[in-house]
């Protein structure tokens, strides 16, 4: 059994950043369920006060899609809320992030993982394979459907399921609508990606948003 100081659940942006912030000073590990820069489901934004941390490890402004930054109207509780946010590109987002990590982090894909408390330590074995891990602290960065919190026995926040769709039409701005007052009962995002637009929502949702946005 290996033996670290910190396991990281999840290799996303939070799990990444983490790795980075630790990783130099103690003996760390990262599990994960997809390779590093795997596509998923995501708005790809960055608001300024996250890109100030990535601009402190040197991550440079080559992840970004244009136009960048590009500014946002924020639907919420009645108002229009008008913010910039950074346009990323997230596979390439993760995978910078990674290559700051020290080569001593470790990095492992695991498909069925089993965590558990015992005798002041975390252990993680990969029920596949046999592989197994011992850490003195756990981080849970491993999104809303986590198994850490199962693994706990803390309730699991509800799991939704996203769609995603690349619309022909460009935009020059982002559109986030979370008002009720807008969308009873859903909401979506479009966001320009070059000479495209992101549109995403929950799959359940999608003929009500393809109704309000044509």
């Amino acid at each position: 059994m290996e033996q670290v100081d910190v396991l990281i659940v999840g290799a996303g942006l939070a799990g990444l950043y983490y790795a980075n912030l630790v990783g130099t000073r103690l003996r760390t590990m990262v599990l994960t369920r997809r390779p590093v820069g795997a596509p998923k489901p995501c708005g790809e934004l960055v608001c300024p006060e996250a890109q100030s941390f990535l601009d402190r490890l040197g991550i440079g402004r080559d992840c970004h899609r244009s136009p960048d930054p590009v500014p946002a109207d924020v639907c919420f509780r009645g108002a229009l809320l008008a913010q910039s946010f950074f346009n990323a590109r997230r596979p390439e987002l993760e995978r910078s992030l990674w290559g700051r990590c020290s080569s001593q982090i470790g990095l492992r894909v695991v498909h069925r993982l089993d965590l558990r408390r015992q005798g002041g330590q975390f252990i993680a074995t990969d029920l596949q394979t046999g592989w197994s891990v011992a850490s003195r602290w756990l981080v849970a960065a491993d999104g809303v459907d986590s198994s850490v919190r199962r693994g706990f026995g803390f309730a699991p926040a509800s799991t939704i399921m996203l769609e995603q769709v690349h619309l022909l039409a460009a935009t020059d701005r982002i559109r986030l609508v979370v008002d009720p007052t807008v969308t009873p009962g859903y909401y979506y995002w479009m966001i320009p990606k070059d000479e495209r637009t992101l549109l995403g929502y929950r799959s359940e949702h999608r003929l009500a948003v393809m109704d309000h946005v044509a």
